[in-house]
């Protein structure tokens, strides 16, 4: 029986953009949707009708045009191999690049490159029936061998966190042997931005230096220009193997972090030197163009955070007491009614309530707000006069205004914190190389919890590495990689954290997208700028 299943390891403050197509799977193999508790629901893929080649023109959709979005965040790196590519640079492939299959925030899968899966439980296999017809941009083909290779490049050169085998059975047909056997992730974790597919053939012909800078997938556009931190487009994919698609002649993305730059740009007529969409964190950017009638779908899958440098023995973080003391100094609610503009809220756990593993109980996670309370746990953890420490905000998710009220807060229990505020690239270095202080960050909740556990904070796939990653918090994160209900283990794994206070909940903060009235066809399942689908109306 085919079970559909799903994981999204979005890394970090990214929502996958990923595509789809549904196609009739083999004769016989039923379809099921697997939610995160393991409880299946009947969804089948709906059927776009997509087939390699063609380019017919599809209902009222309109052709031509060049769709112009922000990226805000972008470290701006090579963008050739999924193990390279640099975590703000995820985006900037969405165009290009393709996955198997397509994961969305309820857990159900669609297929994309693989037209259909199997999954056969009791040997622990899971074979992909792929799309026939399949071009690169270079015109090489798309096959069971491309996925191998593409499969067994990423798992050389990059920790994943679980082990697998890939076989080719047939020119269109390939098997992955899971030896530790299904977890509700098993087939969504094909999705993931690790596994988009890259032509076997440019990287054999040319080198891993020539691909770096000119990557090739099967997506509908292809990159004809880029400038690394400045901007990027792409052309329309002439032999893109879904019929009648992609709509738009032309993608282009602009990095822009200035906020009023970025108003501006929104704000003209559309056109040259005019900006068409953008995700942003930004709330109060959110509600002034959703009261000038654009467009601003979200989903709440985010939630700011604050990460003390408890892994650091000589540092007053190390003391879970004075971590504690850090939730109780912050008044949420009074930074989410100025600055929140009715997006925010806030929170003390960081599950969201839109994902079923999120408890309930209103006393539930880390402390609240209560200053007497942060000056006691001070004096707890030996620091009754407090101390000095650095506040470093993410670059593009911080809300300067609200940092420096947390600031302001910390000061009032005699915690004295000094501000940074470093540029992309310096904030992933510090991510990834260690800090010492308070790091602030935007941690979105996977599709599965679990995977929060082992491949943001697990000892392996470490993405926080001043943040304390204990034999106790590993095992408990990989309890909760079960097959079937798995609430009970999520929440464990959960309350360790939010009792040692590794993470400090803020807000959840909605992934939003700024869209102009005549941007169509985007995809309110996932992260909104779906490009074979989009189309533009002017």
């Amino acid at each position: 029986m085919k079970k559909w299943i799903g994981i999204t390891l979005v890394v970090l403050m990214l929502v996958v953009f990923l595509s789809a197509c549904g196609q009739d799977g083999p004769p016989g193999v039923e379809s099921q949707a697997q939610g995160e508790q393991g409880q299946a629901t009947n969804q089948q893929a709906p059927d776009t009708g997509s087939q390699a080649g063609g380019n017919e023109l599809a209902d009222d959709h309109r052709y031509g045009g060049t769709l112009r979005v922000v990226e805000t965040t972008v470290a701006g790196g090579p963008l050739g191999t999924v193990w390279n590519i640099a975590i703000g640079d995820t985006w900037l492939v969405a165009p290009i690049k393709q996955n198997l299959v397509r994961e969305f925030p309820d857990a159900s899968v669609e297929p994309l490159l693989a037209r259909d899966w199997s999954i056969d439980e009791e040997n622990s296999i899971l074979t992909f029936y792929l799309q026939e017809g399949v071009v690169f941009h270079d015109g090489s083909p798309f096959n069971a061998e491309v996925v191998k290779w593409n499969f067994d490049m990423t798992s050389e050169n990059m920790a994943l966190g679980f082990p697998f085998e890939t076989e080719v059975i047939d020119t269109y047909t390939v098997a992955i042997y899971l030896p530790n056997g299904f977890t509700n992730a098993s087939v969504g974790w094909f999705g993931h931005v690790n596994f988009r597919l890259m032509s076997m053939e440019a990287y054999l012909t040319h080198g891993y230096d020539w691909v770096m800078e000119n990557p090739i997938g099967t997506g509908p556009f292809r990159l004809v220009e880029y400038s690394p931190g400045s901007h990027a487009a792409y052309e329309r994919f002439e032999d893109y193997w879904e019929s009648g698609k992609p709509f738009l002649d032309r993608v282009e993305f602009h990095m822009i972090t200035d906020v009023m730059t970025l108003d501006m740009a929104l704000r003209v007529d559309h056109g040259e030197g005019a900006i068409d969409g953008v995700r942003t964190q930004n709330a109060q950017q959110v509600a002034m163009f959703r009261e000038m009638g654009y467009q601003t779908p979200h989903i709440t899958a985010m939630v700011k955070s604050l990460f003390p440098s408890s892994d650091n023995p000589d540092s007053p973080w190390s003391n879970h007491y004075v971590r504690l003391a850090l939730s109780a100094a912050i008044d949420r609610d009074a930074i989410v009614a100025a600055r929140g503009f009715g997006v925010w809220y806030p929170m003390y756990q960081f599950i969201v309530s839109a994902r079923p593993s999120h408890v309930t109980d209103p006393g539930y996670g880390v402390p609240r707000f209560d200053p007497d309370y942060a000056r006691e746990l001070l004096a707890r953890g030996g620091f009754p006069d407090g101390f000095n420490t650095t506040i470093i905000a993410q670059p593009g998710a911080a809300d300067r205004e609200a940092i420096v009220a947390i600031q302001s807060m910390l000061a009032d229990v005699g915690i004295v914190a000094e501000l940074e505020f470093p540029e992309a690239a310096g904030f992933v270095a510090t991510r990834v190389g260690g800090w010492e202080g308070i790091l602030t960050h935007t941690v979105t909740n996977f599709v599965h919890i679990e995977n929060n556990f082992t491949a943001l904070f697990g000892q392996e796939a470490n993405q926080f590495f001043s943040m304390r990653n204990s034999d106790e918090l590993e095992e408990l994160g990989w309890a909760a990689h079960v097959f079937g209900d798995n609430r009970a283990e999520i929440r464990a794994a959960q309350s360790y954290m939010l009792d040692e206070g590794l993470v400090i909940p803020l807000w959840a903060q909605p992934a939003t997208a700024i869209m102009r009235p005549g941007v169509l066809g985007w995809c309110d399942r996932t992260n909104w700028f779906w490009f074979p689908d989009m189309w533009l109306d002017w």
